[in-house]
Formats: structure tokens, C-alpha cells, sequence
């Protein structure tokens, strides 16, 4: 199952597949962040879409040959190239940046790395604005309270398993303001400045997932396939939230990638659900068209009603008689006095394709 992915820059100039497809709807669950990696990336690996750097091309035969040519440090405008390690230098928490190389690029950009491995920074061509910028930190360079916040967060969603952090990084684009902590399957962000818990996630094998929550999932996924048992993917993903209420929820999909349901951790009930194929193909919108293509809401509060109740009260049980209504876009948030709440996703045809139960004025777990 993919996890652990968002939107990334320049991601729109691929094609519509399902790959994007699963980032999108990953990017939704923002089950994790791990912001611009795919273009931040150094000389000596950069297979990434629309990267490229001088030792990739030298070392793949497949590389046309019209691909941009790679130029030096030195070619660039100095002030250019100040400019970017100064505003990486504000996020270096008081570590030397010195840019030292051009290490990939793409039709829009430059990517400048930093000395000793510290850091990348990517540029614009057109006129020498910074796009994004990673900086590296070792765990022990980092604020004693940071790493503190972290472990917490990490025992607080699995006290029996041993977490160990190798890498930290400071992300900033124009999406995601981020300190990322990252492990062997896990990972947690961080608001810089607060110290706030973003988003954290942890991988399992599915054996590993508690017996209770894998038959919850097992019977959730059975209803979303028409009565067919499916059989699940090989991993799983503890993950929490706090932006997208949810608490404590383990992820599971399908084999096939169809489905993907939320099972509480605490609660071991299913609290979300999403059919992916309802947003395949035609039905594919990417994240920066939603404000235009769902301008207007496509359902009425009675309307709206009719449509998601039966999934609803199918899936969890929630009869949403009475409920009130709320839009933004594609999501349609159904709220009752003393009731749970549920939010719900619509594609470009108004088919409710997610759906996500909290707690009245509580988060999912």
C-alpha cells in the first residue's frame, strides 16, 4: 500500500496514472509528508520524474540526448546563488551552508546541493526564485524538546515497538513547512516554531496488525467489494492526524489497491473508507483544479444526504437523518448534536468515494 506521500512540485507534469492516482488519494489521508523528495535529489541518483542530473545521464544509456545541459555552479548569477544559501541558512539552525555544486535539473529548474551532504535547495531557471529547500540535520544536532516530542508520539501510538529515528530534515515549500523525522518504516512532522505533532505514521507487516483490527478490516473491505472476501496487502500503516482529525487509525488496502480502510486503533471499529477506483480515469481531478472544478457544490443538504446515506449507514452503522451539512468544494462534512460527525469526498460526478467518521468534536481513533 502507498503511504507516506504527498503532492509533490511538478508532480503535475506526469501523466494521469494510477501511481498518481494513489499519491493524490495518499495525499489526502496525508497518512505522512515526505514533501519535495522526488525533486531534491543529488548527483549521484536523481530517478525521479522530470530530474535529471550529469551522473544519471552518464550512467543511463536511456537518457536522450537533447536533455538539458548540466552547467556549473560558477555559470549561475552569484546573487542567485547567495540568495538561495541565505534562505537555507535561516533553516540551518546555526549549521554552515555553503552551495557548493548544481547536482540536477529539469526544464523549470536548478538543484543546488550544499557541502558536506547538509542540504539541497531547488531554484527556477525563469528568474532564480527558490521552489523548495531540504536542509539535513544528524538526530543529536537537533532541539533536546523536537526529539522528545517525537519519541512521545511514536510510544504514545505503540508503546511495545522500538522506534529508532537516522535521519531529520527541514523542509520548506510552497505546501509544507515541516521538521520531518524519519526511521526504518516510520515517520513524524513537526510545525517548526510550536513543535506541534503534524502528522506521524509507522509501518507494519500485516502480520503484526492485532487479529481484531485485521477482521474488522477484513469485513469492511468485504462490503466494499460487493460480498466477495478480498484478500489484503502485505503491509499496514499506523497513523495519526491531528489536521485531519484522526487520532490513533491503522490503514489497510486491498491487494489490488481498490480500497483502503481506516480500523480505529483504540476502538477497532472502521472509521473510514475510501474506493479508489471511483476516482480513477476520468473521474481523476488534481489537487490545485478542486477549487475550480467543485466552484459550486454539486449536492444540496437533502441531496447530499441521500447520496452518502446509504454507504454510511452501511459501512458504520450511522444513520444521517437529521444531520446538518457543510461544503468546501468536494467535501461535505454531516454534523448532529450528540451524534459523530462524518466527512465525506465526492468525485467530479458526485459519487461519494471517502468517507471519515470522528467523534463529536474529537478525533478518530
Amino acid at each position: 500500500m502507498l503511504v507516506g506521500v504527498t503532492k509533490l512540485p511538478l508532480l503535475d507534469q506526469m501523466s494521469d496514472s494510477k501511481a498518481e492516482r494513489m499519491i493524490f488519494v495518499m495525499k489526502k489521508q496525508t497518512l505522512l509528508s515526505i514533501s519535495m523528495l522526488a525533486l531534491l535529489v543529488s548527483a549521484a541518483a536523481s530517478p525521479f520524474p522530470g530530474i535529471s542530473s550529469a551522473a544519471h545521464a552518464a550512467s543511463n544509456p536511456q537518457v536522450p540526448a537533447e536533455s538539458p545541459k548540466m552547467i556549473t555552479i560558477a555559470e549561475l548569477d552569484k546573487k542567485v546563488v547567495d540568495a538561495a544559501a541565505q534562505a537555507m541558512q535561516q533553516l540551518a539552525e546555526g549549521k554552515p551552508i555553503v552551495l557548493e555544486r548544481v547536482s540536477g535539473q529539469n526544464k523549470d529548474c536548478w538543484v543546488l546541493s550544499a557541502k558536506d551532504d547538509r542540504g539541497e535547495v531547488l531554484i527556477a531557471k525563469s528568474n532564480g526564485d527558490i521552489v523548495s529547500m531540504r536542509i539535513r540535520f544528524k538526530l543529536d544536532e537537533v532541539n533536546a524538546a523536537l526529539k522528545a516530542t517525537v519519541m512521545n508520539t511514536l510510544k504514545e501510538m505503540d508503546a511495545k515497538r522500538s522506534f529508532n529515528i537516522r535521519e531529520v530534515e527541514r523542509i520548506k515549500w510552497e505546501k509544507q513547512n515541516i521538521w520531518s523525522f524519519n526511521g526504518e518504516g516510520v515517520n513524524v512532522a513537526l510545525e517548526p516554531g510550536t513543535g506541534k505533532v503534524l502528522h506521524a505514521n509507522a509501518e507494519y507487516e500485516a502480520a503484526q496488525v492485532p487479529a481484531a483490527v485485521v477482521q474488522a478490516a477484513q469485513q469492511t473491505l468485504k462490503g466494499l467489494s460487493g460480498g466477495k472476501q478480498v484478500p489484503l496487502a502485505p503491509s499496514a500503516t499506523l497513523y495519526k492526524n491531528p489536521q485531519e482529525h484522526i487520532d490513533n487509525l491503522w490503514g489497510l488496502s486491498d491487494k489490488d489497491g481498490k480500497y483502503v480502510v481506516g480500523i480505529g486503533a483504540k476502538t477497532g471499529k472502521p472509521l473510514s473508507v475510501k474506493m479508489l477506483e471511483q476516482i480513477s480515469g476520468d473521474n481523476f481531478v488534481f489537487e490545485r483544479d478542486i477549487p475550480k472544478v467543485f466552484a459550486k457544490p454539486f449536492y444540496t443538504i437533502e441531496k447530499a444526504i441521500d447520496a452518502a446515506s446509504p454507504a454510511v449507514k452501511k459501512h458504520f452503522q450511522i444513520d444521517l437523518a437529521g444531520y446538518d451539512m457543510a461544503v468546501q468544494h468536494d467535501t461535505y462534512t454531516f454534523t448532529k448534536k450528540g451524534k459523530p460527525t462524518v466527512i465525506a469526498q465526492i468525485n467530479k460526478k458526485g459519487t461519494f468515494w471517502s468517507f471519515l467518521v470522528t467523534p463529536e468534536n474529537g478525533l478518530a481513533n
